[in-house]
């Protein structure tokens, strides 16, 4: 599948930009979608030529109008009972603005920002994740610099590897260049943090 094709899809839609502040994004989540998009969700942003492309930090869901009211029934009777309830849920995930797609390539830099109600979309596909993980045909995680700059701590980054635990181990025969591109990129961090970023990392590999 090209990029083209992904964008013409609207399975792959997830949202809209709603707010921008720097290299923090928050995207409204359309309520069918919310299950789609986790912590570490990789999501492009249509914003024309240049995309930007970004990954989950945090996710939020809370009521429209700041009230909640208990409703005291299990979830497959409050769905029976109110089945547009999720249409007055707000569902936010900030992202941390990593990488740019631009001419049918992905580069772990920023450039422009987005405009708000910019369409976002799921990057979940190997095919996908290989160009965003292997931008230039060799494994590149410097994007993990501005993720953990922004606020990701060894958890998040734990989390970002088991939500795509099913795509690294089918590269279990890669692991050690894997383990030496994380290296590499987040070699200029504290040691410590580096050292426990690491072990978790392996363990998602490893499994």
């Amino acid at each position: 599948m090209s990029w083209g094709k992904l964008l013409s899809n609207e399975n792959y839609i997830v949202g809209e930009v709603a707010n921008v502040n720097d290299n923090l994004i928050d995207i409204f989540i359309y309520p069918e979608k919310f299950n789609m998009v986790t912590k570490g969700s990789i999501l492009l942003i249509d914003s024309g030529d240049v995309r930007p492309i970004g990954i989950v930090l945090k996710k939020a869901h809370e009521p429209s109008y700041s009230s909640f009211t208990p409703l005291r029934q299990t979830r497959e009777k409050i769905d029976e009972s109110y089945p547009d309830l999720k249409n007055y849920h707000k569902f936010v995930s900030k992202i941390v603005y990593t990488s740019t797609l631009r001419n049918n390539r992905i580069r772990h830099y920023r450039s422009i920002m987005p405009l708000l109600h910019d369409r976002v979309y799921v990057i979940r596909e190997p095919d996908f994740l290989d160009l965003f993980f292997k931008p230039g045909g060799n494994w590149d995680f410097t994007f993990l610099e501005y993720y953990i700059i922004e606020g990701a701590n060894h958890i998040d980054v734990r989390e970002f590897f088991m939500n795509h635990s099913e795509y690294f181990t089918k590269r279990i025969g890669e692991r050690e260049l894997i383990l030496n591109a994380i290296i590499n990129a987040l070699r200029n961090f504290d040691y410590t943090s580096l050292v426990i970023t690491l072990r978790e990392i392996e363990k998602v590999i490893s499994d």
